[in-house]
């Protein structure tokens, strides 16, 4: 009787283990069974991208676009194209631009869309991005920005220095007028122009260099200089000036003749 009693508890406790494992088997398989998330949409990414404010959060959803390759072109541009805030437009655009910028599609939208778009900084990062992505389907809308007196100066400029870029020649008198200038962005925009253009710029003569000591912040810049010194500097710039022109008129005469006469 006691032998009978002991086996009856060993069989209980056997019996309580082994249910006990069975429900844990259960919950693993009722847990492997639940649906996976669905991965994020490359519209919702990019919208989210849009939508972000915070730096961070922006640089991680770029991250994101970036690693998905050119699918992810056709929802940017569709939040650079219809989004109410410029300020996002753009940072579309960049991101079209910077990181996607070997892509058919994003140099028909820079170059039909971009220059054209009502935002002044937009129309000014797409007229600097046509010349510097050689997008040469761009040079008429290009024409446009630069010869409408109703756009402001630094797309006339920005315009410019693209069709510089894209190797239209007539376009050399407004170089020199832009690299003699007495603020520092219009003889930027010069000297890169008439660096693509000729292959050479001010800082291939005697020295001189083009920056001439301006601290540049964004569209903001400051010159900390004595006069004397800035003064002379200014001497070093209408040297090199007349340097290259002189060098442009014997070794590129089929672009100085666009200069014409007079001057």
């Amino acid at each position: 009787m006691r032998l009978q009693a002991i086996v009856f508890k060993i069989l209980l406790t056997a019996s309580v283990c082994v249910g006990g494992f069975s429900t844990e088997l259960a919950g693993v398989a009722e847990e492997s069974s639940s649906p996976a998330a669905e991965p994020i949409s490359t519209a919702k990414l990019a919208e989210q991208f849009a939508e972000a404010s915070d730096r961070d959060e922006q640089r991680k959803l770029r991250e994101q676009l970036i690693a998905l390759g050119e699918r992810a072109i056709n929802d940017i541009y569709r939040q650079a194209d219809n989004h109410e805030n410029p300020r996002v437009r753009l940072r579309c655009y960049e991101l079209l631009s910077e990181e996607f910028g070997d892509s058919e599609i994003v140099h028909e939208r820079l170059a039909r869309d971009g220059v054209r778009d009502p935002s002044d900084d937009i129309r000014y990062h797409c007229a600097f991005a046509v010349g510097q992505l050689k997008i040469y389907a761009g040079h008429r809308n290009l024409r446009r920005l630069m010869d409408d007196p109703k756009q402001p100066e630094h797309i006339r400029r920005a315009a410019t220095k693209s069709l510089a870029e894209l190797g239209e020649p007539d376009v050399i008198k407004r170089l020199i007028e832009m690299m003699q200038h007495d603020r520092f962005m219009p003889r930027h925009m010069g000297n890169l122009g008439a660096k693509a253009l000729t292959g050479r710029d001010l800082e291939d003569f005697n020295g001189y260099k083009y920056g001439e000591g301006a601290f540049v912040s964004g569209v903001e810049y400051s010159i900390d200089v004595a006069p004397e010194h800035y003064h002379t500097m200014v001497a070093k710039r209408h040297q090199a000036l007349a340097d290259y022109c002189s060098w442009l008129a014997k070794e590129r005469a089929e672009i100085y003749k666009h200069i014409g006469v007079p001057w």
